[in-house]
């Protein structure tokens, strides 16, 4: 197995939102030729960190987050850290 180039570290929601590391890491499999879901899927878990493991497992559950592709850990993570803002919050911030 060769090296890694570079690591995308640990994600941390008070430095960045999660949006920007998705993108970091979609760059990171980019230059490192990672291609396999699966193999995606460890590097997520293994590099978002014990709070952001810890909170992706309740997000799933009762599911495991083994039973879980790359793409819905990602999407659960989204909608958790970056979540879509309601019609009535939109209509509420437009109106004020």
């Amino acid at each position: 197995m060769a090296a890694l180039f570079g690591w995308p570290g640990e994600f941390c929601a008070r430095k960045e939102e999660w949006t920007q590391y998705a993108k970091r890491l979609k760059h990171f499999f980019a230059a490192n030729d990672i291609r396999d879901a699966n193999r995606q899927k460890s590097l997520l878990l293994t590099s978002v960190g014990p709070d952001t493991f810890k909170q992706l497992t309740n997000l799933v559950a009762p599911d495991d987050v083994d039973d879980k592709t790359y793409k819905e850990l990602v999407d659960a993570l989204q909608q958790y850290f970056s979540p879509k803002p309601t019609e009535v919050v939109q209509r509420y911030t437009f109106n004020t």
